[in-house]
C-alpha cells in the first residue's frame, strides 16, 4: 500500500456522489476482506500535499466573474474530500447543528425540539468546510493573507480534523454483518462474524498507534468517542520524544462525578478542566493494543453509561505502564449546553493548539462556523427544493467535465517533486573511487549498518529517538553513504514518508568561499537549499517565496548536515551555518574530532561490518552473475586477517 492515497475519493457520475477506497471495499455487493485489512492498516494520514492538490483543483476552475460557479466548485472539492455531498443533509438536522454551534439550550421551532444533540460526521464537516473554504480564499485572493502563522493555524487544523473525521469514516464502514455472500471466496468459513469485526478493529487500532507515534512535540490525535447519548473527545498529546499525555475533554454538565476540577464562574455556569489521565512512554504505545481496539469498539457500538465511563477514565486500569504526571496545558472550558457536547468537546484541543497568542484568533474561527452552518443550511434547502420540484441537480454539470477524478499537481507537490527527482539523480549510485563507471546502484548494495549508543545498539530506522541525532565516525566508515541513503530512500517513498514533510541534505564541505563567494548580497539560506538540494533544477522569484514559506511553516523538516568535521566556513557563510546548527530537527555527522559547536541530543558511533556484513555485500557487489568471483573474493579476504579487518570498515 505503500505511495497510495487511501483518503482519495471518487466522483460517481451515475448517482453524483463520492465513494471512498474503504467504502468501496466494505461494500456489501463487493466485499474484499484482504482489501479492507489492508486499507486499514495502512491508510495514511492527510498530507498538506492532498490539501495542495484539491486546493490547486478549486483554483483551477476560480472565475473571479462567476461566483455561482466558484461556489459550486468550493462544494464539490470540499465534498471530495469529504467522501459525501455535504448540501443532502436534511434542513430539519441543519436546524439542530445551527443550534449546537450557537451553544443554545431549550430551544424550539415550531413546536420542534431541537436540542436533541448532533454526532460526530455532522460536526466535523461543518468545520472541516469552514476551514478549507478559508484557505480557498486566501488562495484566490492574495491580499487577504495578513499573518503567516494564521495560515499555518488553519493549515494543521484543517488536517487534524480530516484526520477524526476519516477515523470516524473507517470504524463507520466495519460491516456489523457478514452474509453468505460477502464470505464466499474471501473469508474462512469457521471464522465467526465477532471475530471478522475484532480483526478489523485490530488493523484500525494498529494505525492509529502508528499515527500517535508520529506525533511530533505538541501535536495531537483525537479519537472522538463516548457513551449512548453522551460525546467526549479521548486525546494523545505528544509532550517530548519520550511521553504522550492522554486527556479527556468533556466539558460538560453531566460528566461523571468527580472525575473533572470545576469552577464556579457565576450562579450556573461553570468551567470545567480536561482530565489528564496521565502520561504514557511512546514505547508502551504497542502493549495497549487491547486498550486501543476498546475505544475504536466505543465509537462503532453504543456503549451504556457505566461501560463509558470505566472505559475512557481507565477506572478498570486497563492502559498499561501509565504514570500519574500533570500536564500544566490541560485547558478549562466554560461548560456547554446539555445537549452539545459533540462541539464542546473539541475545543479544548482546539484552544491548547492555537495559544495564547492566536486567542482572539481561534475565538474568531468558531464565530465563522456559525456563518458556515448558515450557509450550508441554504444549500441543503435548495437541494432539496430542487429534488421536490424535479429541477435538475447542480452536480450534473460535473459529468461534462473531462478526468474530473484526476488532481491536478499542486504547487507544493512540484516543489517536491523536484526535490526527490533531485536525490534520485544524484545519490542514486554508490562512486567507485577506482573505476568510477563500475559504480553499482545505491539500494543494490547497500548494507543496513547499526549504531551504537554507549552499550545499546540502534538500528538506522529507529535513529530519530530524539530530535537531534550526531553520528560519529572514523574516515570510511559510511556516515556519505548513510546520508545519500536517508536521501534516496526518502525520495522513493520507502523511508520516513509520513515523518518528516521536507529533507535537505547538505554537505557542509560544500560552504566554502569557491562554491559561495563573497558578493554585495548576503547570502540566505534558500540559496544554500536550491544549490545543494535541488541540482539542476530552474528557481524563479515564486518558487523561492513558496519553498521559504513552506519550510517556515512546516515542523517536519529534517535537515542531514554532513560531514561537520570538513567545515571551513568564511566569514560570509557563518550566519548560515548557525541558522544550520540550530535546526530543531538534525541528523548531524562527524568525525569524533569535528563536532566544535554541534547540539546535539543523543550521540551515536558507526559501527563497522560483521562478518555476515561482509559476506552479504560481496554477494551484492558481484552480483548473481559472478557467483565464483564472490566465493573467490570472500575466501581470499577472510584467509587474511589483516584483509578482513580492513574489510570491516564499510
Amino acid at each position: 500500500m505503500q505511495g497510495v492515497d487511501c483518503n482519495l475519493s471518487h466522483f460517481d457520475p451515475c448517482n453524483l456522489n463520492f465513494i471512498s477506497s474503504i467504502q468501496l471495499a466494505a461494500g456489501k455487493g463487493v466485499y474484499k476482506y484482504g482489501t479492507l485489512h489492508l486499507l486499514y492498516k495502512n491508510r495514511n494520514s492527510p498530507t498538506k500535499m492532498q490539501i495542495e492538490k484539491h486546493l490547486a483543483f478549486y483554483v483551477n476552475y476560480y472565475d473571479s466573474s462567476n461566483k455561482e460557479k466558484n461556489d459550486l466548485f468550493l462544494e464539490f472539492t470540499i465534498s471530495r474530500l469529504l467522501h459525501t455531498r455535504i448540501s443532502t443533509y436534511w434542513p430539519e438536522r441543519m436546524d439542530v447543528i445551527n443550534v449546537a454551534l450557537w451553544n443554545y439550550d431549550q430551544v424550539l421551532l415550531q413546536r420542534r425540539e431541537l436540542n436533541i444533540g448532533l454526532n460526530y460526521n455532522e460536526f466535523l464537516k461543518v468545520r472541516i468546510y469552514t476551514l478549507f473554504k478559508w484557505l480557498a480564499e486566501t488562495r484566490t485572493d492574495i491580499s487577504s493573507i495578513s499573518d503567516s502563522g494564521k495560515h499555518a493555524i488553519i493549515e494543521n487544523e484543517l488536517l487534524y480534523h480530516l484526520e477524526a473525521y476519516y477515523l470516524l469514516h473507517d470504524i463507520g464502514q466495519v460491516p456489523v454483518e457478514f452474509s453468505k455472500d460477502m464470505m464466499w471466496g474471501n473469508l474462512d468459513q469457521n471464522k465467526s462474524l465477532r471475530r471478522l469485526a475484532l480483526e478489523c478493529y485490530k488493523d484500525i487500532a494498529q494505525n492509529v498507534i502508528k499515527k500517535i507515534k508520529e506525533l511530533q512535540p505538541k501535536e495531537e490525535y483525537t479519537i472522538p468517542t463516548g457513551w449512548n447519548g453522551h460525546a467526549t473527545c479521548i486525546t494523545f498529546r505528544r509532550i517530548d520524544q519520550t511521553w504522550i499525555s492522554i486527556r479527556v475533554d468533556n466539558p460538560s454538565p453531566f460528566n461523571p462525578p468527580n472525575m473533572h476540577e470545576i469552577e464556579l464562574i457565576t450562579p450556573g455556569v461553570h468551567r470545567i478542566r480536561s482530565k489528564v489521565l496521565g502520561q504514557l512512554d511512546v514505547a508502551n504505545l504497542d502493549q495497549n493494543i487491547n486498550y486501543f481496539m476498546l475505544l475504536v469498539n466505543s465509537v462503532k457500538q453504543d456503549l451504556d453509561e457505566a461501560k463509558g465511563v470505566r472505559l475512557l477514565y481507565n477506572l478498570d486500569q486497563k492502559i498499561k505502564g501509565l504514570e500519574q504526571r500533570n500536564d500544566e496545558e490541560a485547558p478549562t472550558i466554560v461548560e456547554q449546553a446539555s445537549t452539545n457536547c459533540v462541539v464542546k468537546c473539541f475545543e479544548p484541543g482546539l484552544r491548547i493548539r492555537c495559544g495564547r497568542k492566536y486567542e482572539e484568533f481561534c475565538e474568531t474561527l468558531l464565530k465563522q462556523e456559525k456563518i458556515t452552518i448558515i450557509e450550508l443550511m441554504d444549500k441543503c434547502k435548495r437541494y432539496w427544493e430542487c429534488r421536490v420540484k424535479g429541477l435538475p441537480d447542480r452536480f450534473v454539470f460535473f459529468k461534462k467535465i473531462d478526468n474530473i477524478n484526476i488532481l491536478p499537481n499542486a504547487s507544493n507537490f512540484s516543489l517536491h517533486e523536484k526535490l526527490k527527482s533531485s536525490y534520485k539523480q544524484h545519490y542514486q549510485h554508490i562512486s567507485n573511487i577506482i573505476n568510477e563507471q563500475s559504480s553499482h546502484g545505491l539500494q543494490e548494495v547497500f548494507i543496513d549498518l547499526h549504531f551504537k549508543e554507549e552499550e545499546t545498539l540502534i538500528r538506522f530506522e529507529d535513529l530519530f529517538c530524539k530530535s537531534r541525532i550526531l553520528i560519529l565516525g572514523e574516515a570510511g566508515s559510511g556516515k556519505t553513504t548513510i546520508c545519500q541513503y536517508a536521501a534516496y530512500s526518502w525520495a522513493c517513498g520507502t523511508l520516513w514518508q509520513n515523518r518528516f514533510e521536507w529533507l535537505f541534505y547538505i554537505k557542509m564541505r560544500n560552504l566554502n568561499k569557491d562554491i559561495y563567494p563573497s558578493r554585495e548580497k548576503d547570502y540566505v539560506l534558500i540559496d544554500i537549499i536550491i544549490n545543494e538540494c535541488f541540482k539542476g533544477s530552474t528557481f524563479i522569484e515564486i518558487d523561492r517565496r513558496k519553498l521559504e514559506f513552506q519550510i517556515a511553516h512546516s515542523s517536519k523538516v529534517l535537515w542531514i548536515l554532513d560531514g561537520c568535521d570538513e567545515r571551513i566556513i568564511p566569514s560570509h557563510l557563518s550566519n548560515i551555518e548557525r541558522d544550520l546548527l540550530s535546526k530543531p530537527i538534525l541528523f548531524l555527522t562527524s568525525r569524533p574530532y569535528g563536532t566544535h559547536n554541534c547540539h546535539y541530543d543523543t550521540k551515536v558511533t558507526v559501527q563497522g561490518f560483521t562478518v555476515d556484513d561482509i559476506k552479504t555485500y560481496i554477494e551484492k557487489y558481484f552480483s548473481y552473475l559472478k557467483r565464483t568471483t564472490a566465493k573467490d573474493c570472500q575466501e581470499f579476504i577472510f584467509n587474511s586477517y589483516q584483509l578482513q579487518k580492513v574489510a570491516c570498515i564499510p
